[in-house]
């Protein structure tokens, strides 16, 4: 079933359930009118667009969500065999990366930014361990600590204004080196902080910060568990 709804910054967002198991919101754009579709792009990015919020791991898997994706692309309208084009930022190349493997029928090519292609590791790797290959990944230590929660709970508004620094901004040091270990939290915690975000409108910004307020803030069965 896909419902279209008004998405809160104006344009229009469908919401698909898929398979009776959960639903995801996506934006469907098609080319002006009289222009000729070459192909179809799926784009991935960060944190998801007021998808819904599984309780069990396994549906936060890359085999799950490419598995959710493959069917949200058809369900969208994509025809069987159709190859299409998967651009991705972010949290999202992850997903991406995975897509590819799990999926390679599906895509005729692929763009990263941000989060080069990784292989699939054949063993778990630890966060421990991936923050050691990967020393930016250090801020990922905090979100997926029991702590994380309550602080950016208590800080919506200034998670969001500090996450969409530009890098003006951060070049200008007017906000620190976000991706290394205990940086968020330190500045989250100390009230004196405080940066208004050169990339988000105040709509934009309010907006974000209504729809998690509006659900149940950052916590179990919330984004971070992407």
């Amino acid at each position: 079933m896909v419902n279209s709804q008004s998405h809160p910054l104006g344009y229009e967002s469908k919401v698909i359930g898929l398979s009776g198991r959960h639903f995801y919101r996506y934006v469907d754009v098609h080319p002006p009118e009289g222009t000729k579709t070459i192909i179809t792009a799926l784009l991935l990015h960060g944190f998801p667009d007021s998808a819904s919020q599984p309780t069990t791991l396994e549906d936060y898997s890359t085999q799950r969500q490419s598995d959710d994706l493959e069917q949200l692309v058809h369900r969208a309208g994509v025809p069987e065999g159709e190859k299409i084009v998967v651009i991705a930022h972010d949290w999202g190349a992850i997903t991406a990366n995975r897509l590819i493997q799990f999926k390679p029928y599906l895509f005729k090519a692929a763009v990263n930014l941000c989060v080069p292609f990784i292989p699939r590791s054949p063993e778990y790797v630890p966060l421990e361990n991936l923050i050691e290959l990967y020393p930016n990944f250090q801020y990922q230590a905090f979100l997926a600590s029991h702590e994380s929660t309550a602080i950016m709970n208590a800080n919506v508004e200034r998670f969001i204004q500090v996450m969409f620094t530009s890098a003006k901004q951060r070049e200008e040091g007017k906000v620190p080196d976000l991706e290394k270990t205990g940086v968020i939290e330190n500045w989250l915690k100390d009230q004196s902080q405080t940066v208004t975000s050169e990339l988000l409108t105040k709509e934009e910004s309010d907006t974000m910060v209504d729809e998690i307020k509006a659900g149940v803030g950052f916590g179990y069965a919330v984004p971070l568990l992407y």
